[in-house]
């Protein structure tokens, strides 16, 4: 996953503020995201699977 498509999925989740609300869904600290999306550390490939269950459980909750 690109910092791009990161940015862009947890937007679509979370809405602007989306790296203090992803951090805390995920339990790492805000700075940690920061640096995903800055490019400074690799995203990790386990991210990809835990917004794919975020995007899945928010598809649901609207469902009902």
């Amino acid at each position: 996953m690109t910092a791009t498509e990161l940015e862009q999925r947890a937007t679509a989740l979370f809405g602007e503020q989306w790296q203090t609300a992803l951090a805390r869904r995920i339990r790492v600290e805000p700075r940690t995201v920061r640096r995903w999306k800055a490019g400074d550390r690799d995203i990790p490939d386990w991210l990809a699977v835990m917004l794919e269950l975020l995007e899945f459980q928010a598809a649901t909750m609207d469902r009902r």
